[in-house]
């Protein structure tokens, strides 16, 4: 019904966060539910989003680098909501260290 895939993205201000993007197969969703886990093994789903009709992007920025999650997305209307998409995995990037700063040169004697 979906295939969901998973983008590992720094936001600009190098937040670590997951882009999901999905393939709309349908033409009467009222929004798509996106679910995460944390637990890549048990599959202890949790709603953590919607998006409109034909929106097919969600992005997590509420995630920890380094962490893995497990995301699955469907559509819903007034009738109910379909199956689950396929389980995408990813890991949150883990983003670079602060510049350093104060940088000096000393003459040696």
């Amino acid at each position: 019904l979906f295939t969901l895939s998973l983008l590992a993205c720094p936001m600009s201000s190098w937040a670590a966060s997951l882009r999901l993007t999905w393939t709309d197969m349908s033409d009467n969703e009222v929004d798509f539910r996106v679910e995460r886990s944390l637990d890549t093994t048990a599959l202890s789903f949790v709603q953590i989003g919607t998006v409109s009709a034909n929106v097919v992007t969600f992005t997590d920025a509420l995630v920890v680098e380094g962490t893995s999650y497990a995301f699955r997305v469907r559509a819903c209307n007034s009738a109910g909501c379909s199956s689950y998409s396929n389980i995408a995995v990813g890991v949150a990037p883990v983003t670079p260290p602060n510049v350093p700063s104060g940088l000096t040169v000393v003459p040696l004697p």
